[in-house]
């Protein structure tokens, strides 16, 4: 604000996750959907919610709120070679 660093404190984690996704040209798409208030799952809601937004990525089903409010992201590089990151 008027030039000066701000922190935003957001009230939840939505935690978007990187998914890599074969066009029907051949060409692949990198596509981040939100899985939303991460902070209040335990470990099976998250898992859970992690298939169900990779299934509907896959299937084309993903709507524009599955885009909304990212916080944070997390992708795995290393699946193409990436050894520092």
């Amino acid at each position: 604000i008027d030039g000066k660093p701000v922190a935003v404190t957001p009230a939840h984690t939505n935690l978007g996750l990187a998914i890599d996704l074969p066009g029907k040209d051949g060409k692949r798409s990198l596509v981040v959907a939100a899985i939303k208030n991460c902070e209040n799952m335990h470990f099976g809601q998250f898992i859970a919610a992690y298939e169900d937004i990779v299934r509907r990525a896959r299937d084309g089903k993903l709507t524009a709120e599955d885009f909304a409010g990212v916080t944070i992201s997390l992708t795995n590089p290393g699946t193409i070679g990436t050894v520092h990151s």
